[in-house]
C-alpha cells in the first residue's frame, strides 16, 4: 500500500492529480481504513476539479471510485 500511495504522492507533486489519484484509490483498495490517504485523494480530487467524485469519497464508495480512476 505505502508504494502506492508514495506513487500517488510524486504525480501530486508533478500536478498530475488525475493519476495521483488514481493510485490513491489503488492504495485504498488494500487499505480502506487508511484515513490519510482518503486525505490525499480528496486533495488531488479537488486540485484536479473532479468535484463529482467528492461524493463517492465522503461515502468511502471505493468501487465507484474505482470505476471512475482506474489506473491505465
Amino acid at each position: 500500500m505505502r508504494a502506492w500511495t508514495n506513487l500517488g504522492i510524486s504525480y501530486a507533486n508533478l500536478g498530475e492529480y488525475d493519476r495521483s489519484a488514481a493510485f490513491y484509490v489503488r492504495a485504498l483498495g488494500l487499505n480502506a481504513a487508511a484515513e490519510h490517504v482518503w486525505g490525499y485523494l480528496r486533495t488531488s480530487l479537488a486540485c484536479s476539479g473532479r468535484l463529482e467524485l467528492m461524493g463517492a469519497v465522503e461515502s468511502k464508495d471505493l468501487a465507484a471510485l474505482q470505476t471512475a480512476l482506474p489506473l491505465e
